[in-house]
């Protein structure tokens, strides 16, 4: 069974509510797609995510195209800009040509 609220730093999402809180604050500031990229981040904290499983994550199609790239390429700079600073905050990391992962600050 999946876990229904995640927790990273000072991020805890409520996957069923689809309700994200950061410092204690929620926030609205996540579209569908987005709130879906930062489950898959939290449920795989510290583990790289190809830009293939991420975009079968949020799009829910076999990667077959590059069409999807731009898109996600947006979608993860708007859930880093949500996400905002933060000493306990997790950030998105690039790994550059093969996807992306979410770490807390100093883990990186």
């Amino acid at each position: 069974a999946h876990e229904q609220m995640l927790h990273c730093g000072d991020v805890t999402v409520d996957v069923a509510a689809r309700v994200v809180i950061i410092d204690g604050t929620e926030v609205d500031g996540f579209t569908r797609r987005q709130f879906d990229l930062l489950v898959a981040f939290m449920r795989n904290e510290g583990r790289l995510l190809t830009y293939a499983t991420l975009i079968g994550v949020v799009w829910g199609v076999e990667v077959d195209g590059d069409h999807h790239w731009p898109s996600l390429r947006t979608a993860i700079s708007r859930v880093r800009r949500t996400l905002g600073d933060g000493a306990d905050r997790p950030i998105v990391l690039t790994e550059k040509h093969v996807g992306y992962r979410l770490v807390l600050p100093g883990q990186g």
